[in-house]
């Protein structure tokens, strides 16, 4: 199963959201204590990691390889800024991870939560299920559909999350 071409065009939005995002952090720390951090999250393969390593300059390494999936919740700073990251897939530690930053006596001052529009990377048991889906279906917009209404159901897992912990007064 191959996905589209990438093309200058993405590239060039990438680049000016990662310009936006960087400049806006860089404003964000002045308002926010030593204790306070962001929290990034999104479904699995959506490249939560990737944005981590590049915001922290780990992506910037000569032997730098783009992550597998995350087994642990990641932590790190940019410019000074804490960031966590949540692993994306459904685990133990996922719902730890949850538990230790949304509904926990410091959450975060704000989350970044990454979506693919569809294009997530497909990973472990997901993936030979996906790949067998794909051979069923006679469209890849039909995959990317699926895909995307999946982003949709952990954006609204998340917000869920966000109101218990509203609720609970942090």
């Amino acid at each position: 199963m191959e996905l589209p071409e990438i093309n200058n065009g993405d590239i060039k939005q990438g680049i000016a959201v990662g310009r936006w995002l960087a400049a806006h952090l860089a404003k964000l720390k002045s308002l926010l204590g030593k204790k306070e951090y962001l929290l990034i999250t999104g479904m699995q393969g959506v490249g939560k990691t990737d944005l981590f390593n590049h915001m922290t300059g780990l992506a910037f390494a000569p032997n730098y390889r783009p992550p597998d999936a995350s087994r642990d919740l990641e932590t790190g700073k940019f410019k000074s800024l804490a960031l966590k990251v949540i692993p994306g897939q459904s685990s133990d530690i996922y719902w730890d991870s949850i538990e230790d930053t949304l509904l926990s006596k410091l959450p975060p001052r704000g989350i970044i939560h990454v979506v693919a529009n569809g294009y997530a990377t497909i990973r472990g048991n997901t993936s030979s299920e996906t790949t067998h889906l794909a051979n069923k279906v006679k469209k890849m917009e039909s995959l990317l559909g699926a895909q995307r209404r999946e982003e949709n159901e952990d954006l609204k897992l998340l917000c869920g999350w966000i109101r218990q912990a509203h609720r609970n007064g942090r």
